[in-house]
């Protein structure tokens, strides 16, 4: 290390009083040294109370002294906002708790338009899965569904094509460093900004790597589609891909088209379903409960106590589609279901599993659940002077039973595997066996 060589006059040395001074000089320095004294105190203790005010965390503060020494001796100019929005998003992940994130206003604002229905993209849906390449195993992102007259569709994205390599502007990521919602948030992104995928495709029984360039652009996604199975009349196959405020009338309008179409066993298809919106699946769910029959419960840290029943809540503003009417909760009483689970159903999923499995509604087939059984709480900074949100762990919430799920998943109770090679979306029905046997459950009158 190169130190800028002190300046002599910091070495002076000190020059010895004069020991020929009168009385009164030396009254009148002792006086001076006292006040000099008292003034170094009291000096020393305002800037020890005053250097970070109410206003100014002792962090902040850090922050705030750092930049003024980096701006005295650093030849870079340095980018003091994305440093800062680094410096806070790493603050935050060293909470401990892997539900309290961090994001910047950008961020924030994607997360807010998904729980709307809305969200920038390219429009697809996919999973995490594996393939064999070169005779290595990688995690992928094996591409279940591409959206009509989407960005995707229009590159020429297909369904079954695996993305190993997510390219933005900060560089090149192989999904196989990373979770599946890390990957998932690097395809998102601003409107009209541009993300580059590497993919797997088989062509004439031969994996070929393939480069996609792709421009985003604001989406609308249905979280709930259903169908009548091809095979059986009486039997509809209702998918719900996550809770989001349009949730609820999502649910409603399938499963009002799919009843007036004859069907009556159903088949509720979880798998992949990260969950959601509270409010989202406490509608939802109310829609198969008597009146007043509980949902779930959530205690804080000091065990304060909330029970969430099926009740008439009406809501206004965007929580409006979320409502749940008198004449809405048990409307869809009284018909046989089957709850379709994996390793990926998680969080408002699994509790919607859970009041099927809690009142013995329906029967449980798939692999064991997540196990999310806490509650987040998104909230914006703007009303402390800062751009975007944070995402912190609020409560533990319980299913009707009481016995939580966090940390060890719902068991089903049919526990039937989906070979690693088999991918949702991808597979004629009859190659399902999940599928098949939830059908089976529903047709022979074994499900609950």
């Amino acid at each position: 290390m190169v130190e800028e060589p002190r300046s002599d006059k910091d070495s002076a040395s000190e020059q010895e009083p004069s020991k020929s001074l009168s009385s009164n000089i030396v009254w009148r320095f002792a006086v001076l040294l006292i006040g000099a004294v008292l003034l170094a105190v009291l000096v020393t203790h305002s800037l020890t109370v005053s250097r970070y005010t109410a206003k100014e965390s002792e962090a902040a503060y850090r922050f705030r002294v750092l930049q003024q020494y980096l701006d005295g001796v650093a030849y870079y100019d340095y980018d003091y906002d994305a440093m800062l929005d680094e410096a806070i998003r790493a603050y935050v992940d060293s909470s401990g708790d892997p539900y309290t994130m961090y994001y910047n206003a950008e961020e924030f604002e994607q997360l807010n338009r998904a729980n709307r229905g809305n969200y920038v993209g390219i429009g697809v849906s996919a999973e995490m899965g594996e393939t064999v390449y070169k005779n290595k195993t990688l995690k992928v992102l094996r591409i279940a569904l591409v959206q009509k007259n989407s960005p995707a569709q229009k590159a020429g994205l297909l369904r079954g094509d695996e993305i190993v390599a997510i390219t933005t502007e900060a560089g090149t990521t192989q999904v196989n460093d990373v979770s599946y919602s890390e990957a998932s948030a690097l395809i998102r992104g601003e409107v009209g900004s541009e993300v580059s995928l590497t993919v797997l495709r088989e062509v004439s029984n031969e994996q070929v790597l393939l480069d996609f360039r792709i421009t985003r652009e604001a989406l609308v996604l249905e979280s709930v589609t259903g169908r009548v199975l091809d095979t059986e009349a009486t039997v509809g196959i209702l998918s719900i891909t996550t809770f989001d405020l349009t949730t609820p009338e999502g649910l409603k309008k399938n499963m009002d088209k799919l009843l007036a179409s004859g069907v009556r066993h159903f088949v509720i298809d979880l798998r992949n379903n990260g969950g959601g919106d509270l409010e989202s699946v406490i509608a939802c769910a109310g829609m198969f409960l008597e009146e007043n029959q509980v949902i779930l419960s959530t205690k804080d840290k000091n065990g304060k106590e909330k029970i969430y029943t099926a009740k008439e809540r009406i809501h206004s503003g965007e929580y409006e589609p979320c409502t749940l009417r008198k004449e809405d909760i048990g409307k869809y009483r009284g018909y046989s279901y089957a709850v379709l689970i994996n390793e990926n159903t998680a969080s408002a999923a699994e509790l919607l599993t859970a009041v099927f499995r809690d009142y013995s509604l329906g029967v449980v087939v798939g692999t064991e659940s997540y196990g999310k059984g806490s509650m987040q709480g998104l909230y914006s900074l703007a009303p402390i002077g800062l751009e975007g949100g944070i995402r912190v762990t609020t409560k533990m919430y319980f299913p009707p039973c009481g016995e939580g799920y966090n940390g060890t998943g719902i068991e089903p109770d049919i526990a039937v595997e989906l070979p690693w090679d088999k991918h949702l979306g991808l597979i004629e029905d009859k190659d399902d066996p999940q599928l098949m046997r939830a059908i089976d459950a529903l047709i022979s009158g074994n499900s609950k």
